[in-house]
């Protein structure tokens, strides 16, 4: 992926990827605004401003929900595949988004890295590509900024600190066309990281499912047709606990020509959602895996965040357990719960008072929250 370079004194490092652009596989547009906004950020009241009225916090807290969207919307031929984007002449899209922008503060504690390098690669004349970040308030700051000079194609890198990053927040770039249209070929965010954390661990995929044969089916063709999940990946289990077989479902041969030898259905009786993942861990622990990966059966999985999860656990302080996001199946640009906490006393789960259940991002931006 990258060479290592080393200093007199100092240990080797490598250059390693941590997230790159990316859009939606089927240019489903109730998921744009996960991917690409076009809309402008509108933040409530600063709460200092506000003060300790709690008439006032309450209010505020009631105006944050509103949606703010204008019915802007990115055309569908706009997005050409999963990695490249049109943007129309004299046009402005955001990429701080829910998969494209960058959890800066995440990074900063729990992992290895305290130095990011956006680089990007467009193409058309007068392209500006504007980096910002966010602070402690939600405010936006600029960061840095760079402007193409040709038509042709044009790449710039951005070397980014984490150090601001201790009270949370993200970085993002926007994109600025001139008088022609603009195409974004590619965006990564990389890391120089110790040599020890070059190599990207394997993982197995474990699925709890019963009776959900053709949601399931469909995941699992989902994940083998993504060669970058493919690269990495040991085996895909399921968990065959229904008496409606994913094995005879019509999309289960797509899967299975996907995944060849690493897929296995493990048939066994219905003991519950634990106990299917259970089962998914103590057949990972007779292989070589370095993680085991739990999913659904009856979703439509971004697999962009399995790497992106597998990257995030090998970079990580010391070994860490690496949740992801659930969004509403039915209005897919809602997100169930930002995080979630234990009751202790009743050993239960439930979302931290502090987070805002239920938040749609096609209604009010990541840059609005």
């Amino acid at each position: 992926m990258a060479s290592k370079t080393a200093v007199a004194g100092s240990p080797a490092t490598v250059r390693r990827v941590l997230q790159r652009f990316v859009l939606p596989a089927d240019r489903d547009l109730d998921v744009v605004p996960l991917y690409v906004d076009t809309e402008a950020a509108t933040l409530d009241a600063d709460r200092d401003s506000i003060g300790s009225n709690k008439s006032a916090q309450a209010l505020n807290k009631a105006a944050a929900r509103q949606a703010t969207s204008s019915g802007t919307a990115l055309h569908p031929d706009d997005i050409i595949d999963r990695r490249t984007l049109r943007i129309g002449p004299s046009s402005r899209v955001s990429l701080g988004t829910y998969f494209n922008g960058f959890p800066a503060s995440y990074w900063r504690r729990w992992t290895v890295v305290d130095q990011v390098r956006l680089d990007v690669t467009v193409r058309g004349a007068g392209a500006s590509v504007i980096v910002y970040r966010s602070m402690a308030n939600g405010r936006s700051q600029r960061v840095e900024g760079w402007t193409s000079e040709t038509s042709g194609t044009s790449s710039v890198s951005f070397d980014l600190t984490l150090t601001p990053f201790v009270d949370g927040g993200w970085y993002w770039f926007d994109v600025v066309s001139g008088d022609e249209e603009v195409i974004v070929d590619e965006a990564t965010w990389s890391a120089e990281v110790p040599a020890d954390r070059a190599d990207t661990g394997r993982v197995t995929i474990g699925i709890t499912t019963m009776n959900r044969p053709d949601f399931c089916a469909e995941l699992l063709a989902q994940i083998g047709e993504d060669a970058d999940v493919q690269s990495m990946l040991d085996v895909a289990l399921v968990m065959e606990q229904g008496t409606q077989k994913v094995v005879d479902d019509p999309a289960y041969a797509k899967a299975e020509a996907a995944l060849g030898d690493k897929l296995r259905i493990i048939e066994q009786g219905n003991i519950g959602g634990s106990g299917g993942f259970a089962r998914a861990q103590f057949e990972a622990l007779k292989g070589t895996s370095k993680y085991v990966l739990f999913l659904d059966d009856d979703i439509v999985a971004e697999t962009e965040s399995i790497v992106r999860a597998v990257t995030f656990g090998d970079l990580a302080r010391r070994p860490t357990i690496v949740g992801g996001h659930m969004f509403s199946i039915y209005q897919k640009s809602q997100l169930h719960s930002f995080g979630e906490i234990i009751q202790r006393h009743r050993f239960w789960w439930m979302s931290p008072k502090s987070s805002e259940d239920q938040w749609d991002f096609g209604a009010r931006n990541l840059r609005s929250t």
